[in-house]
């Protein structure tokens, strides 16, 4: 096995830094795919994930952990269908917001006909949001129609979702697949932000630009502080990621590592799946995962989403994050995913 990447943070942008004071935490490592502790955490000094960063009396930053990982339907590196692998990544990385392409939903024999957005959502105890990209008649002996498309899972209630179709362009050649983009709004801890995941076009780079210019036209009509994550199949230097990069930020080169590729799994030569956000979020640390389970490997980041700090009366708000961490009771159990599907 690789030796999985860690990624320490460089300078924060002026922006970020201007927007949130954050000092050096140190939070939970995050264990190898196999579940072996490598012995890598993120910087600073700190005992708790998902918790907020304070200054005493104030109401500041709000941390949370989030996944990207394209799936191919639940196969591995010998093309095998092993479900379980998937959930033991998220699982093992403390993810609390997850996006995933490739899902399946009784699509075929290749997944089993599982409906693989309630299964992981059930086996990691977390709310689920679908997204729909295609779908297919039902096989011969099953009832219901095979789905395949993105999902959202969530440790944070899911308040809403929303899915877009996005334009496919008609070649009369190696035609494209339709593609969507999912939207949901997810409370974190009484923040809510909005959470875009996609899965963009591999054929034609036409097609990945028109699909990026309509994604940012619809995220542009958020406000909230915006988490965008998804297989862009683009790389760092492409003009689809310098596009994306007009609205968003990437984390992995905010954090100095823009270059740490993540497909294909047995060689890695190229970096097409990114960690993406607008507003108030301060990226800390990120890295890429070594795992077998599919062939794309997953990209993790810790984030800090800014919260208004208290001020008395007629005093401007202003946005900071503190220098300490102060223990945050986590989520309160679910005894069951709550699915959104559009």
């Amino acid at each position: 096995m690789r030796t999985r990447t860690l990624v320490m943070p460089s300078k924060p942008t002026a922006f970020l830094s201007a927007m949130l004071l954050v000092a050096g935490v140190l939070f939970p490592s995050i264990p190898t795919a196999d579940g072996l502790n490598a012995g890598i955490a993120p910087p600073g000094n700190s005992n708790t994930v998902g918790g907020s960063k304070t200054v005493p009396g104030t109401a500041v930053g709000i941390d949370v952990r989030v996944m990207t990982f394209n799936i191919r339907h639940g196969t591995d590196e010998d093309n095998d269908l092993d479900l379980e692998s998937v959930a033991d990544d998220i699982e093992s990385a403390k993810a609390q917001i997850v996006g995933l392409q490739e899902v399946d939903r009784h699509r075929s024999a290749r997944s089993d006909f599982v409906d693989q957005a309630k299964w992981l959502a059930h086996r990691l105890h977390m709310d689920f949001a679908f997204g729909l990209n295609r779908k297919t008649p039902p096989k011969k002996g099953h009832k219901k129609p095979g789905l395949h498309g993105v999902v959202v899972l969530s440790k944070f209630p899911i308040l809403s979702a929303r899915n877009h179709m996005l334009t496919n362009i008609k070649y009369k050649h190696r035609p494209t697949k339709q593609r969507s983009m999912l939207e949901v709004v997810v409370d974190v801890n009484g923040t809510k932000i909005s959470v875009y995941n996609t899965h963009l076009d591999h054929q034609r780079k036409e097609q990945r630009l028109a699909e990026m210019k309509e994604i940012l036209a619809i995220t542009a009509q958020s406000s909230r502080p915006s988490i965008l994550v998804g297989d862009l199949n683009s790389q760092p230097f492409s003009r689809v990621v310098a596009l994306a990069k007009t609205q968003f930020h990437d984390v992995m080169a905010e954090l100095g590592e823009g270059e740490e590729p993540t497909f294909p799994y047995d060689e890695p030569d190229r970096r097409i799946d990114y960690i993406l956000t607008r507003g108030h979020i301060s990226a800390r640390w990120a890295a890429v995962i070594d795992t077998d389970s599919s062939d794309h490997m997953p990209v993790v980041a810790d984030l800090t989403i800014a919260t208004p700090v208290e001020k008395p009366a007629g005093s401007p708000t202003r946005l900071q994050g503190g220098p300490r961490i102060v223990p945050h009771p986590p989520a309160a159990p679910r005894t069951g995913p709550t699915p959104i599907w559009f």
